[in-house]
């Protein structure tokens, strides 16, 4: 077993001292910490330098529909702190107070995204000028998920638009969004398609299951807040 450099021990330190008690959980051993909130995950990274021990932060959120088998940055805060190991006693409290900058901003997303219907209306009106076609397929998700049929058409309609010529993924994602616009109308549908990939999500990257779906209240007709 590889022994861990000592920025990569004293980020670990770091963490079990001040991300666990917030509620945060290490993947692994690797320098990702998570905030599992059932259909989105709260992510907080000390990155590696590739040429010296170091970190820098990154903050956000990985949306658990997207069915991606590994984490992913669906949200990213535009704070991007970072630190060089000079000396461990320096590196140390550079990386404590990132931890505490990493848990402001992990409870600012918890009380931005406290329902799906928080999470549809910041995607709709955060869209980028120029907007991925990943941008555009979770909001048009979000948008199927509180019933708002018309916004998740356009959304996905931007997709469809899109050329994927010589790009299987963005071949492969038109398909999935044609297959999705069967179920818009149908908002129980929708819902149990979006809880199965939420748990399947989760099983691949290793998070416990899920008591009830991801959406049960969506699923029956419940307002989301």
């Amino acid at each position: 077993m590889a022994v861990p450099s000592s920025a990569s021990r004293l980020v670990a330190q770091a963490g079990r001292e001040l991300l666990r008690p917030a509620g945060l959980k290490q993947q692994g051993r690797s320098r990702l910490w998570l905030d599992d909130q059932d259909w989105w995950l709260g992510m907080v990274e000390f990155g590696s330098p590739r040429w010296s021990q170091g970190s820098r932060l990154r903050v956000g959120v990985m949306w658990l529909w997207g069915a991606t088998p590994h984490a992913r940055f669906d949200v990213l805060h535009p704070g991007r702190e970072s630190t060089d190991l000079l000396n461990e006693a320096q590196f140390s409290q550079s990386i404590r107070s990132h931890c505490g900058l990493a848990i402001d901003r992990v409870e600012g997303y918890r009380r931005k995204f406290r329902g799906v219907a928080a999470a549809a209306e910041f995607l709709a009106s955060s869209m980028p000028t120029r907007p991925t076609p990943w941008d555009q397929y979770h909001a048009g998700v979000a948008a199927a998920l509180i019933g708002d049929v018309v916004g998740a058409r356009a959304h996905f309609a931007d997709v469809l638009d899109e050329s994927a010529d010589g790009l299987q993924w963005l071949g492969d994602l038109q398909d999935k969004i044609r297959a999705l616009t069967e179920l818009i109308d149908d908002r129980e549908a929708f819902c149990a398609w979006a809880s199965a990939v939420v748990a399947d999500t989760r099983r691949q990257l290793k998070l416990c299951p899920l008591t009830r779906g991801a959406f049960a209240r969506e699923q029956n007709g419940s307002p989301s807040a």
